[in-house]
């Protein structure tokens, strides 16, 4: 298999992330690039991250595209979709992890799967929740 380094060479090319000190063919070398392009950015990251860093990396670059959640900031191993279709708009709550987890909502919602009303989410180990504006 050929590996190729990443090269810097547009000046307006940042280096993010460089490999440590290793087996000497990568030592220094760029591990993550970025650079504005029109209206956003293109970030290349060509190694693979441990988790902690990957987590600051996607933090960083949803930051930098001014993402942000519409729904409520999730806690860690909780992932909400937003889901929109026919005029309607649900958020899917996953917890990944083996712990209890508890999402504040923003304000009293509807939770579809177990059909209550409540401004908070209890999700089991690995539970599931749909949520919805309530209907009045």
């Amino acid at each position: 298999m050929w590996a190729e380094r990443i090269k810097a060479t547009a000046p307006n090319v940042e280096v993010l992330l460089r490999f440590g000190i290793s087996n000497g063919w990568l030592d220094d070398q760029a591990a993550a690039v970025t650079r504005k392009f029109g209206k956003g950015r293109i970030t290349y990251i060509g190694a693979v991250l441990d988790e902690k860093t990957m987590a600051a990396a996607a933090e960083w670059m949803a930051k930098d595209a001014g993402l942000t959640s519409s729904l409520t900031p999730a806690p860690a191993g909780v992932e909400i979709s937003r889901r929109v279709a026919n005029g309607r708009e649900v958020y899917l709550a996953v917890n990944a992890t083996s712990e209890l987890k508890t999402l504040q909502l923003p304000r009293t919602m509807k939770l579809l799967l177990s059909q209550t009303e409540a401004s908070r989410v209890e999700l089991p180990a690995y539970g599931v929740e749909v949520i919805s504006n309530v209907q009045h």
